[in-house]
């Protein structure tokens, strides 16, 4: 189930005034406020990695994958 759209734009603009207020809160330490804008951007690749991971559907079976992987030919 989805939520609406308005609710998802509410908390879109809620992290967004947050993230504003942390910024300027940290002006005085520049360093601490790319460091956690940096881990910020790498929390939000691996969210947007689940999420086109999630799409794509389950993983491929285990006992299909050593099939495959004892058929193939192994390059030394």
């Amino acid at each position: 189930m989805t939520p609406p759209a308005d609710l998802l734009n509410l908390v879109l603009a809620l992290v967004f005034v947050a993230g504003c207020l942390g910024i300027h809160a940290g002006r005085h330490r520049p360093s601490d406020v790319t460091l956690i804008l940096v881990l910020a951007l790498i929390g939000i690749v691996n969210l947007f990695g689940v999420a086109v991971l999630s799409r794509l559907g389950p993983a491929m079976d285990p006992h299909q994958a050593a099939l495959i992987a004892g058929v193939r030919p192994r390059h030394d």
